[in-house]
């Protein structure tokens, strides 16, 4: 495990110029998974971008320290894994695809990166670290990854290091996609663990990260919501490049995710799409069916602007002509497609767009020109082709769409305007959260100076998924209507003409389903079948088949009446399709997603129903029957009355002659007892006589099937029943629980779907294939030459912005993280699972403190004791000093006197010889 770096570890490792240590550091603390550590490099200048690069990130996939995982696994199922193999970006790749499921395209598999990364791999020197190979960067240009943090992401995840992958989250751009990329890569981590038969926790651990995942996606779509419910729109419907070129609102569908689909704004979202170009609030499936029916009803609805079309999610076919009809009416001058003199007569027509740029969340870094140009420039217009999005080089006049300069400068114009406008800036800058809240996209007053045409009316009345999906059901109707009344008429030899138009109505059916196959995301076939091909496709697909062998057998064969009964058949699996159009109601939606529910869990019981059935179905068979040959019909009677027999059909009824002889062995429970009561009752002779009499006609053990039927009934009717229906009750309240989530979820596949069929109706819709496999061919040979990118195949209503509204949204959804961050960290502060925390801190900080004093404690008595033992020696010194002062004391008067007697006796001799001394 790495130490724990410290700012101050940061400062010296850069003051003594160790960049390379810093990257060291960085890597260890991601292989260790030190969160803290990461975080503190992160904060303090560590640039990921320069960081992370291709070994580097294969360097982290091959390390062996950290958690373990089952990414080998994974990888195992794509390619061939030996002994010494190392994970390589194209195969980790392969594995998120596998992953992700439903056709989506991780950009490690792709054209763009392939060509790089073998790059690099000419440019490297391939080395082995423990046994592993990995790759040295020898002076070459490093591949840049676009976005770091979310390779890390999927690093951290695939790894199960979740703690790292939630600090990745983080950081960076495009946190709402992450949040769901990461739910949906742990779920199927977990599905493959279960599968596997791996340990329970591993799963379950899983599954915990999954929804935490999941919880994070939906409060943070919940907090942009609160801050700008128009950009946040803008966050669900713009094209991800990043991620397989999905929409966060496509990526939560693929991940399961209820609440985030049934949350309002993407209800809102999912209302306007279903609407498409028509502004239909009340009675809208009445005023559609009226449209259908009597045409020109359609011009007295109302229709949204021009502008507002060109704002709105496209598919890439509808963006592409968008783009060329704005071009071709901007250059004209008497249908220019935002008029300076409206926008300077309507102020408030900047601001009410359906997807219009907020100006609450403006970025600080963005200039006021191009402030203004972004108000006036739509956000769903893009460049033509050669400006990708994807890059950040800035655009040259030869990359730049012709919709982008005739904008701008229009936008120019009307910034000139504004100037000697009083007030036009406050306009969209006073007071933005109110106005925000004051403007919703269901509650704008919109002034339209420029309305749509009479044929994009038509138009956009045709391709509203509503419409499609009424014009279906009607025509759904009437040919359910003929079926019912060919079938229920006698049989003609030849075909009539109401059978022509069922098979072509079927063929054209057909044909459509064989298109969408075609036309799905998936590219590798084997993935379109799994993908395409869920229940209603299936049943749909069995319907027609059959529906196409029961006509041809209805009209190469004389006798129509094995045809009619396929056709039957085939009208069974056609009404039941009628369950999938009337799906879309709220109410009955989520009751047919309850059947299923309860079939498939119907399913294992019913198994259990039938190996009971073959355990009495088969003794009884054999014993009441001991002479029978080998026929079919022996296998039918195994199941068939012990079936009917657990609905309380016992078959008691016995056919006896005068002479008390049984002609009818097939019914009854006990059938030879029954016969001798039957007789005794009947004849009135006694039992003994009569069992005599019946006894030679009772097979073998005829009293086993009675004794096997109680227990029988008793499993069928009693355990198996009891447990069907409490399976089906608890199926009930789970589904009645979240019926409404359920359906909300329901919604976005349903607006899909109809998003991507054809207007016109079968039989009638080979019209349109014809009409569009000329636009394909079209659109294939602009795509020859240059003009256009986009796939054909693609359906999906995305934005399509350029690299400035790319950042600008971007900027936005950083805020928004920023002040989710504060929420967070302001809840769990408030939460009482944290005041205990922090109680249960401060009590160990308390005891700690304890501790210490009580070690003080400890330590102040020793050197008390040391220092109480120190002041007794010098007690004892005392004693001994004033013992000696004492008897210094008591000598001292006795030293005087000597002192002063041989002072006196040395006075006296002095005295004697100064007198000698004078004498002489």
């Amino acid at each position: 495990m790495s130490q724990l770096l410290t700012p101050k570890d940061i400062i010296s490792m850069r003051q003594n110029g160790s960049t390379d240590a810093l990257k060291d550091a960085m890597f260890d603390a991601l292989v260790d998974n030190d969160v803290d550590s990461v975080r503190i490099l992160l904060e303090n200048g560590v640039s990921v971008y320069k960081f992370l690069t291709i070994e580097r990130l294969e360097q982290l996939y091959n390390a062996e320290r950290g958690p373990p995982h089952t990414l080998v696994y994974i990888v195992g199922d794509v390619v061939k894994v030996h002994s010494n193999y190392s994970y390589t970006l194209p195969d980790v790749g392969l594995a998120v695809e596998k992953l992700m499921d439903n056709g989506f395209r991780f950009y490690y598999t792709g054209s763009e990166f392939t060509e790089a990364y073998n790059q690099a791999q000419k440019d490297s020197v391939r080395i082995s670290i423990n046994g592993k190979a990995v790759f040295e960067q020898q002076n070459a240009e490093e591949y840049v990854f676009k976005y770091p943090y979310s390779d890390l992401l999927i690093w951290a995840v695939l790894t199960k290091r979740y703690e790292m992958a939630l600090c990745m989250w983080e950081y960076g751009e495009e946190a709402l996609a992450k949040s769901l990329i990461a739910s949906k890569l742990f779920k199927s981590l977990a599905d493959e663990a279960a599968e596997d038969y791996l340990k329970v926790e591993v799963c379950e651990e899983l599954k915990k990260y999954a929804e935490k995942f999941q919880n994070l996606s939906v409060e943070l779509l919940e907090c942009s919501y609160k801050h700008s419910d128009v950009q946040t729109l803008q966050l669900l419907t713009y094209e991800l490049k990043y991620w397989s070129k999905e929409t966060c609102l496509s990526l939560a569908a693929s991940s399961d995710n209820k609440a985030f689909v049934a949350h309002p704004c993407c209800q809102v979202l999912l209302a306007d799409l279903w609407h498409g170009g028509m502004r239909l609030r009340n009675s809208s499936n009445l005023k559609v069916v009226l449209g259908l029916l009597f045409p020109p009803s359609i011009f007295f609805f109302e229709f949204k602007s021009r502008k507002e079309l060109f704002q709105q999610p496209h598919t890439a076919f509808e963006h592409d002509d968008d783009v060329n009809e704005a071009f071709s009416s901007g250059s004209d001058s008497d249908g220019s497609l935002f008029s300076s003199d409206s926008d300077a007569d309507d102020p408030d027509s900047h601001s009410v767009d359906l997807f219009a740029s907020s100006a609450a969340r403006r970025s600080a870094r963005s200039a006021k020109l191009n402030t203004f140009l972004r108000i006036f420039r739509p956000l769903r217009q893009t460049s033509l082709p050669n400006d990708s999005a994807a890059t950040v080089m800035p655009e040259t006049k030869s990359q730049r769409s012709p919709v982008t300069d005739l904008l701008e400068s229009q936008s120019l114009l009307d910034l000139t305007t504004n100037n000697h406008r009083p007030n036009a800036k406050d306009n969209h800058t006073e007071k933005p959260l109110k106005r925000r809240f004051k403007r919703t996209l269901l509650q704008q007053q919109i002034i339209r100076k420029h309305p749509i045409r009479v044929r994009r009316k038509l138009y956009e009345f045709f391709v509203a998924p509503i419409t499609t999906f009424w014009s279906w059901f009607l025509s759904y109707l009437i040919f359910l209507s003929v079926l019912t009344y060919v079938l229920l008429i006698r049989t003609p030899v030849n075909p009539t003409f109401s059978e022509y138009v069922l098979v072509c109505y079927v063929i054209t059916f057909g044909i459509e389903l064989i298109r969408k196959l075609i036309m799905s995301k998936p590219q590798r076939f084997h993935e379109k079948l799994e993908y395409f091909f869920g229940f209603w496709n299936t049943l749909t697909m069995m319907a027609v088949v059959s529906h196409f062998i029961g006509f041809l057998c209805r009209t190469m064969y004389s006798n129509p009446a094995y045809g009619r009964c396929i056709l039957s058949l085939s009208a069974v699996l056609w009404t039941i399709k009628m369950l999938d159009f009337l799906s879309v109601h709220p109410n009955i939606g989520p009751l047919v997603t309850m059947a299923g529910n309860m079939i498939t869990s119907m399913t294992y019981v019913t198994v259990m129903l039938c190996v009971s059935l073959l355990a009495f179905g088969l003794a009884r068979q054999s014993i009441n029957f001991p002479n029978e040959d080998w026929h079919w019909i022996l296998l039918r009677n195994i199941f068939y009355k012990p079936y009917f027999m657990s609905y309380g059909e016992v078959y008691a009824k016995t056919n006896l002659s005068e002479l008390c002889i049984t002609t009818d062995f097939t019914n009854g429970i006990d059938i030879c007892n029954d016969q001798i009561w039957e007789c005794h009752q009947r004849m009135g002779i006694p039992l003994s006589e009569a069992e005599e009499t019946l006894r030679k006609t009772c097979v073998t053990g005829h009293w086993i099937p009675p004794f096997l039927m109680v227990f029988f009934c008793l499993i069928s009717n009693v355990l198996l029943t009891s447990m069907l229906v409490a399976i089906f009750d608890h199926i009930f309240k789970e589904t009645d629980k979240m019926s409404q989530q359920i359906w909300m979820f329901q919604r976005y596949h349903q607006v899909m779907q109809y998003e991507a069929t054809p207007f016109v109706p079968p039989p009638f819709t080979w019209i349109y294939h014809i009409y569009m496999l000329v636009k394909y061919v079209r659109h294939w040979r602009l795509i020859r030459i240059g003009y256009r990118s986009n796939s054909p195949f693609d359906f999906s209503l995305k934005l399509f912005l350029n690299t400035e509204e790319l950042e600008d949204l971007h900027d936005f959804e950083e805020e928004c993280m920023e002040d989710f961050a504060r929420e967070k960290e302001y809840e769990k502060h408030g939460t009482d699972e944290e005041r205990l925390y922090r109680s249960a801190e401060r009590t160990k900080l308390i005891l700690r403190r304890i501790n210490n004093l009580v070690m003080r404690k400890g330590r102040v008595r020793t050197k008390v004791d040391l220092l109480e033992g120190r002041i007794e020696q010098l007690d004892s010194c005392q004693n001994e000093i004033v013992d000696c002062l004492k008897q210094i004391t008591s000598a001292v008067p006795t030293i005087l006197n000597r002192i002063q007697s041989r002072s006196m006796a040395s006075t006296s001799n002095n005295v004697r010889m100064s007198t000698k001394t004078a004498k002489t």
